[in-house]
């Protein structure tokens, strides 16, 4: 386990452990967002945000793949590294990798996406290529340790 003081965060069906340090931020077009302490001015505050949507008949391939083309619509200079198979309590989900620019940094994303009780689950890590060695490790804690609540029904 990483060291620090944690509590758990809870948003609709799941819930997952941010350090104590963290903060919790309000943006109407998430159902969560976890940021880092306050940081210098011109370094870029990692962060994981949190959206739940209703999938509608939409597939885990047709998240993805809708997912992947936004984000290359959204940021400059998007270089798409890893879109990969991502399971969770026998539920199979989606990671995807990918790098872009903002103002004079390289910004890191990891993104996990799964379909859960007919909602789409996406959660967002960003952050500085820099802080690639403290950030990566910290997220995929966070990311290992989220539980789902309730009745989950699989993608055929």
């Amino acid at each position: 386990m990483i060291d620090g003081e944690w509590t758990t965060e809870s948003v609709g069906r799941l819930s997952l452990p941010r350090l104590g340090s963290w903060e919790r931020l309000e943006d109407p077009q998430a159902a969560l967002v976890l940021a880092h302490p306050p940081v210098p001015h011109g370094v870029f505050r990692p962060n994981l945000v949190v959206r739940v949507e209703p999938a509608g008949v939409a597939t885990l391939t047709k998240l993805a793949t809708a997912a992947m083309a936004s984000t290359m619509k959204v940021w400059e200079d998007v270089h798409i590294i890893a879109n990969d198979e991502a399971l969770k309590e026998d539920l199979r989900g989606r990671k995807q990798k990918f790098v872009y620019q903002l103002q004079d940094q390289t910004v890191c994303v990891d993104r996990w996406l799964w379909l859960v009780a007919g909602d789409a689950v996406e959660l967002t890590a960003s952050y500085a290529v820099e802080q690639l060695v403290g950030m990566a490790p910290l997220f995929d804690y966070m990311i290992g340790a989220l539980e789902f609540r309730g009745r989950i029904e699989k993608e055929s």
